[in-house]
């Protein structure tokens, strides 16, 4: 089964992921590293780190 857009559509974007994504305020000065491990305060959820732009301050990350 091929993942489909909001309408429905095939997704074919060789730029589309299936990953979360939290955009941080641009004030924002963490720092995160590619495999780091997070934790959710809360709940205990972890999730590791893909990828981490410092200049759009978006943090890509997975959860099992």
């Amino acid at each position: 089964m091929i993942p489909q857009d909001p309408n429905n559509q095939d997704l074919v974007n060789p730029t589309a992921t299936a990953c979360y994504a939290i955009k941080f305020s641009p004030s924002t000065n963490t720092n995160f590293v590619p495999g780091e491990i997070l934790t959710q305060a809360t709940t205990g959820a972890k999730g590791r780190v893909i990828h981490w732009d410092s200049v759009t301050k978006v943090l890509r990350y997975y959860q099992n």
